[in-house]
């Protein structure tokens, strides 16, 4: 049976994360449950990367100091 098509405008950086999406949404039938979890769970993406934790902090150390007078 043909599946639909689904004209997407992404940033190039996804493309390929779509695309794996798309294939294990086809392949495995379980995978949109597991999806729509995590979607529906605010908290379950409710991280920060390590560099930008750091970047932050920085910016908050230079503040501090600015306020200081250091």
């Amino acid at each position: 049976m043909p599946r639909p098509t689904v004209s997407l405008r992404i940033d190039e950086e996804n493309r390929d994360l779509m695309r794996r999406v798309n294939v294990r949404l086809h392949d495995d039938p379980m995978f949109s449950e597991a999806l729509e979890a995590l979607l529906a769970d605010k908290n379950a993406t409710a991280y920060m990367r390590a560099d930008e934790v750091e970047r932050r902090l920085a910016e908050i150390a230079n503040r501090l100091s600015a306020l200081e007078g250091k």
